[in-house]
């Protein structure tokens, strides 16, 4: 079907932040646009007025619903405990020409994002750290294809950070 909001979906990220947009009877308030990519553009958004309720609005042009499909082969494939570590999609709403993930919003950004961060004071990454996210990507690729998941785009920009909610680390 054809999206009959009043703002298109692929609108500049100016032009959406702070306007309302309705999916699925839930009404999102455009934050902002955390990010880009070749085929999508992300957003932050809060749910139904509840600021505390944010998650991200991933917008894909053309409408690509497989995403969903794999989060869910996801959802029945992976461990209760290793499940965390590729964030989750909980619902999809599919247009003629766009389709709208909605997903858990991340706060911390991209592996790429971390990356940059040091790069742009001129700094590197500890090596304690590369090694550290090295061994949790090789972690997350055994998994995938140990229950027959081949993902075809594995890198930092595609990489959401993200700890443990539950942490016991104050410092």
């Amino acid at each position: 079907k054809i999206y009959s909001g009043k703002v298109p979906l692929t609108s500049s990220h100016n032009a959406l932040k702070n306007k309302d947009v309705e999916l699925g009877g839930r009404k999102y308030h455009i934050k902002g646009s955390p990010g880009t990519g070749a085929f999508a553009k992300l957003y932050k958004a809060s749910v139904d007025g509840n600021t505390e309720e944010i998650v991200a609005l991933k917008v894909q042009k053309p409408a690509f619903p497989w995403e969903f499909y794999m989060y869910r082969q996801l959802d029945t494939r992976i461990s209760d405990i290793q499940r965390p570590s590729y964030g989750y999609a909980h619902e999809v709403h599919v247009f003629a020409d766009v389709s709208v993930l909605v997903c858990n919003f991340l706060p911390y950004g991209t592996l790429l994002d971390a990356i940059n961060s040091h790069l742009v004071v001129g700094q590197h990454m500890d090596e304690v750290l590369c090694i550290y996210y090295t061994i949790e990507m090789l972690h997350m690729l055994e998994t995938l294809h140990s229950v027959g998941i081949i993902h075809g785009d594995f890198k930092p920009d595609n990489m959401l950070v993200c700890y443990p909610r539950n942490s016991t680390n104050t410092g």
